[in-house]
């Protein structure tokens, strides 16, 4: 930033800025209101920017302090994957340099520390240690922590409300526990939550965003958190906190997450009173996206015509509750579908379950490079098959977000080569 720019800024008393930024707080306003007061707020994040330093792993943090700044309550090692595992099956030419690399991620394995007056800042629940580091696990990667600006504006912090609190919290706040993804919301907690129960004191109090969907609740009191455990975190305020219960949440490959597959998925088996057996694993299953916004397949008809044509049959989990995916999953056994939060329910399917999954090869504009090897993950963890193919990005206008052309060749190609190897 320029000497001018920071002379500019200096008459603004701390004080100030955050008595004039309050008083323009979005939810104070209307929806066009609402809008200019975001513009405002993001000039304001840009004038005064900052790179405050990163921790990126708590656990290694923790081992350099002193037991009344962070003890290490439990600490569990994971294998890595090694290049002997199966490589995804596909009818490609080549499998993507990003599966392969995936194979070499070491783990970050699994622990859960007890830190003292630790932050927690803005809707994803930044987490700054009682040293001024950023933790960068909450968040999964450092180019997304960066980008927010409770980590980069210096100006954000002088206006928002602290607050200094008493006791016990676990957060289950982290990047897009505010989107209502399904996917996240699923998969994350069940892997912050496994063997972390155990080691909480009673009166811990889960701190989430604000504005929770009753889905969200829902698969949280199936995990063992009812609502009155439940804290939602003001996202306009940074709270420092007494004693703050920490575990990793690493990139979807890192975490060595079949226990914790497992656990989740009796979990729900029990609540919803599901008992599966190898005999009512008979549904051959196409998950659509036609409600979703992004990623819809533009020759859905076509697709549906064929997969019919071999015993499919199709389903939006969107008009589904949760009870009725985990059943229907839980009977899987083909399931095909477009990338998609849907593909979260593969934590309900039983071992040995076939999956074709169909990707963009093109880098998603939003998300970056070529990345379903998550779900080849999560098939690897659970004792599924995974298999994957191309679709086309086909542009929308307007919009930044892509949809899909599926070649029916290939997809017959597909599932052929799955059916092939069934019983």
């Amino acid at each position: 930033m320029s000497q001018s720019s920071l002379n500019r800024i200096k008459p603004f008393s701390a004080t100030n800025i955050r008595s004039l930024t309050l008083k323009i707080k979005p939810s104070n306003l209307n929806s066009n209101l609402k809008v200019m007061a975001r513009s405002v707020m993001a000039k304001l994040d840009n004038l005064w920017k900052v790179s405050p330093k990163v921790c990126k792993n708590v656990r290694i943090w923790a081992e350099t302090q002193p037991p009344t700044i962070a003890q290490i309550l439990y600490t569990k090692e994971v294998a890595p994957r090694t290049d002997r595992r199966p490589h995804p099956k596909t009818i490609e030419l080549a499998t993507p340099q990003v599966f392969l690399d995936s194979l070499s991620r070491r783990p970050i394995g699994r622990y859960l520390t007890q830190i003292s007056n630790a932050k927690v800042i803005g809707n994803e629940g930044v987490i700054i240690l009682p040293d001024g580091l950023y933790t960068e696990e909450p968040i999964k990667y450092d180019f997304l922590l960066q980008g927010l600006p409770e980590y980069y504006s210096a100006v954000r912090h002088l206006f928002l409300k602290r607050r200094t609190v008493k006791g016990n919290y676990f957060s289950l706040m982290q990047m897009w526990s505010t989107t209502h993804n399904y996917y996240h919301t699923l998969r994350d907690n069940v892997n912050r939550l496994y063997d972390a129960l155990e080691y909480l004191p009673d009166d811990v109090i889960f701190l989430v965003p604000q504005k929770l969907k009753a889905w969200q609740y829902e698969i949280l009191a199936t995990l063992g958190i009812g609502k009155d455990r439940l804290l939602n975190f003001p996202k306009f305020e940074i709270w420092t906190i007494e004693s703050l219960y920490f575990t990793p949440h690493g990139p979807t490959l890192e975490m060595g997450t079949t226990e914790a597959f497992e656990w989740g998925r009796q979990r729900f088996y029990d609540h919803h009173a599901i008992e599966p057996t190898p005999q009512t694993q008979t549904e051959l299953i196409y998950i659509s996206r036609a409600l979703t916004s992004w990623r819809r397949i533009v020759n859905e008809a076509e697709v549906e015509r064929l997969l019919a044509s071999y015993g499919f049959t199709t389903y939006l989990t969107e008009k589904m509750n949760i009870g009725q995916q985990v059943e229907l999953f839980s009977r899987a056994k083909v399931v095909v579908s477009a990338t998609g939060a849907a593909l979260a329910n593969l934590m309900f399917a039983q071992e040995g379950t076939h999956v074709l999954e169909i990707s963009t090869k093109e880098s998603d504009p939003v998300l970056g490079d070529y990345y379903c090897e998550a779900t080849w993950a999560t098939c690897e963890d659970m004792g599924h098959h995974y298999s994957f193919f191309h679709g086309e990005a086909v542009d929308r206008p307007g919009n930044i977000r892509q949809d899909m052309y599926i070649c029916l060749e290939k997809l017959e190609r597909s599932i052929q080569n799955i059916l092939g190897t069934l019983p």
